[in-house]
């Protein structure tokens, strides 16, 4: 019963599934997914609320496809090419689950991005939209076919921060 074509309170998801939920300081970890008891989710205090959100729907992900077993994802896991066909499903599912089709589409179109030509400026404010960091929404404008490898690589070049600038 989640709306497609509108940002996900993924924090609202975890406790709609039923499992307990806690951001705490998690020392050089970003996030983990219990399955003791009801289950749970621990989300890092330490980063910011788009990090926190991914990692979140990134622990949904081991939960709904890896359940029963615990996972404990530092930056590795969750921020940079998976490094098992685990964290790769969980990663796609945090992404196409905070970032679905029907969301993409609606912010590719009201911010007028066409393939293959996305400003840095149009990016960051498709992200925003999105409630996603600007690395994360990059990446779903590439598996979503709206960019290709050269021009993901191009705005990634381009730090959120300068995007904003822009």
């Amino acid at each position: 019963d989640i709306p497609k074509d509108q940002p996900v309170d993924v924090f609202a998801a975890i406790r709609a599934l039923g499992l307990e939920l806690a951001i705490v300081d998690l020392d050089g970890l970003l996030g983990a997914m219990l399955p003791h008891g009801q289950g749970g989710v621990l989300i890092t205090s330490q980063r910011g609320c788009r990090v926190q959100r991914y990692t979140a729907a990134h622990e949904i992900g081991h939960w709904m496809l890896h359940h029963p077993g615990p996972s404990v994802d530092g930056e590795a896991e969750i921020l940079f090419t998976p490094s098992s066909e685990r964290e790769r499903q969980a990663q796609l599912f945090a992404a196409y689950f905070l970032m679905p089709p029907p969301l993409v589409d609606e912010v590719v179109a009201r911010h007028g991005l066409r393939h293959g030509r996305v400003m840095p400026e149009q990016l960051y404010l498709a992200s925003r939209d999105m409630r996603v960091s600007y690395e994360a929404g990059a990446r779903r404008l590439l598996s979503h076919k709206v960019i290709n490898n050269r021009v993901l690589s191009t705005l990634l070049d381009m730090n959120r921060l300068d995007a904003m600038k822009h």
